[in-house]
């Protein structure tokens, strides 16, 4: 939904994933993750944008003895655009939670939930001036080097979640605006 021409934009959508083990010792391991999320940003300037993530989801394991359902929960509010023509910034700050059902052996006092500060903080550098006004289409279609780092947690298949706090540096080079060359790397604790 876009009302005002794109000044606000609005996206709800699901998604559902599921990976499936085929042997044996694992096969409890099992599991689907449906995911309700709602995004969009707000236009305020040609080329910034205030932005919103908000994700809940549902791990459904089909053998919840060996390990735990969860509902993990995820929202976030930023900033995305351009600070002169050749640099961008991405500002995420919001808050994580996961909801963990107690296993076999636990009470419901003992479950370890991941409950913190999540966010995304990056600088990009443009190697050419952009032409569109449009945050986004700037970000996706021009060459750039990005310097960034990222905190969130994840499902883990050894006892509940983990928190992954990563550094990364990106390197997106278009071709004669045929191909795009990307190269990125990080380091995380």
């Amino acid at each position: 939904w876009t009302p005002n021409n794109g000044t606000l934009d609005w996206r709800l959508g699901y998604n559902m994933t599921g990976t499936i083990f085929e042997s044996d010792p694992y096969r409890g391991l099992t599991n689907f993750n449906h995911t309700l999320q709602m995004r969009g940003r707000w236009r305020f300037l040609p080329r910034s944008a205030l932005i919103y993530d908000a994700r809940f989801s549902f791990i459904q394991y089909l053998n919840p003895e060996e390990k735990a359902n969860s509902m993990p929960v995820r929202a976030e509010l930023g900033y995305n655009g351009l600070i002169t023509n050749n640099l961008g910034a991405l500002l995420l700050v919001g808050w994580g939670s996961s909801f963990y059902d107690p296993n076999q052996s636990e009470k419901p006092e003992q479950v370890q939930d991941f409950d913190s500060v999540i966010g995304q903080a990056e600088l990009r550098y443009f190697l050419s001036p952009g032409r569109s006004a449009d945050p986004a289409a700037t970000s996706s279609s021009m060459s750039s080097f990005a310097l960034g780092f990222t905190r969130d947690f994840y499902d883990n298949y050894i006892g509940s979640f983990f928190e992954r706090d990563r550094g990364y540096v990106k390197l997106t080079y278009y071709l004669g605006g045929k191909f795009v060359f990307i190269v990125d790397a990080g380091a995380a604790a």
